[in-house]
């Protein structure tokens, strides 16, 4: 029976040399594993997570670890992550066959509210458009541009 600390070991190898994820994703799923780790050690096990039992984590435990994030004044994206670090985790650790039960699964994420996109400002347009009497943009650039400006269109719709 695997530990929960060796567990997360695995899954940090695993990211890294069979996904092949950035050293950064790599670093924010450690954070967000070790962080887990902390409340677990604390709230529930009152022993190290390299004695724990993968297999005693269930979803009570995280569903209280994400109420404790949320108390944390942690934003909706922020809490999403986390989720999500924990169900990778967790799914991996299932194909793995180190546990029977992903106790992350069918955890509802947090809403993240959708943001309009950020409209360009007058001076960018400005500068845009006189980009091209310094020579900086080709014609063929500045039609594309003012076709996109005039129309409204995304780039993908342009393109």
């Amino acid at each position: 029976m695997i530990s929960l600390a060796r567990a997360i070991d695995g899954f940090q190898t695993y990211v890294a040399d069979e996904r092949r994820f950035s050293p950064r994703t790599v670093l924010a799923y450690r954070t967000d594993l070790s962080r887990f780790t902390v409340f677990w050690e604390t709230e529930f096990a009152n022993e190290s997570a390299r004695k724990t039992p993968l297999s005693k984590v269930d979803t009570l435990a995280v569903r209280s670890y994400l109420a404790h994030l949320h108390r944390g004044r942690l934003s909706n994206r922020s809490l999403a992550r986390h989720l999500s670090t924990i169900r990778s985790f967790f799914r991996w650790a299932c194909r793995e066959g180190h546990i029977e039960k992903n106790p992350a699964r069918g955890l509802p994420s947090p809403r993240i509210p959708r943001t309009l996109p950020r409209a360009m400002t007058l001076p960018d347009t400005e500068r845009l458009l006189n980009a091209e009497d310094e020579g900086l943009v080709p014609e063929r650039e500045r039609a594309l541009f003012e076709i996109l400006y005039a129309t409204g269109l995304r780039v993908s719709e342009a393109a």
